[in-house]
């Protein structure tokens, strides 16, 4: 099945990443790809809810919600979890690969949008047991790849910090400001500091 088959960021259609480029920044969030408040172009938080009433988007809305709750009870991936897909390899040294970054994107994203949509608790929560595996560097000793070690970043610290970061927007209305410091920093330390690093360091590609 391709990757994208069941992407949370397909159910919520074609839309504008950066709503600031569509009509200016929202007061409030969520802000990314689903604003709280309604603005040309962008689905918001409530017209979200109404479509997935019924239709095609009520079928997909089902099975993400399904890969929620069954995410509640498991434990966060970390590198050498046997994501299904990996190359046994990339799972027994431990490798940072595209196929478990996008595994652990997907479940805080769908974690942090049933958090969004239904307001329970539970989801919060699940996604923040991933968001703090991946921020603790006994769990996570890096983002990147083990192939590209020689630069400070690399594609699989921007699809991290991609992904936590939209997760963030969408999880902002139910996180305490600890929660929200926490990330931010996590965010900043592990992504966003390495980044500017490669950038200094001129690093293959930059």
């Amino acid at each position: 099945m391709p990757h994208r088959a069941w992407s949370v960021v397909g159910l919520l259609g074609p839309l504008a990443v950066a709503v600031a480029a569509v009509a200016g920044e929202p007061a409030g969030r969520p802000r990314m790809y689903v604003t709280a408040d309604p603005a040309p172009g962008v689905r918001s938080v409530a017209e979200l809810k109404a479509d997935i009433g019924h239709g095609p988007a009520a079928k997909l809305w089902a099975r993400l919600r399904a890969l929620a709750d069954a995410d509640l009870a498991a434990a966060p991936l970390v590198p050498s979890s046997p994501v299904p897909g990996r190359d046994p390899d990339n799972v027994r040294h431990g490798n940072r690969d595209f196929t478990l970054c996008h595994a652990v994107g997907q479940r805080v994203l769908r974690a942090a949008l049933a958090s969004l949509l239904t307001g329970e608790v539970k989801y919060r929560d699940s996604a923040l047991r991933q968001i703090e595996a991946v921020f603790d560097s006994s769990l996570w000793p890096d983002w990147r790849d083990l192939a590209h070690l020689g630069v400070a970043a690399d594609l699989r610290t921007g699809q991290l910090s991609r992904d936590l970061a939209v997760a963030y927007d969408w999880l902002h209305p139910a996180l305490t400001p600890d929660q929200r410091r926490m990330i931010v920093a996590g965010i900043d330390r592990r992504g966003i500091r390495p980044f500017w690093q490669a950038v200094d360091e001129r690093a293959y590609w930059v």
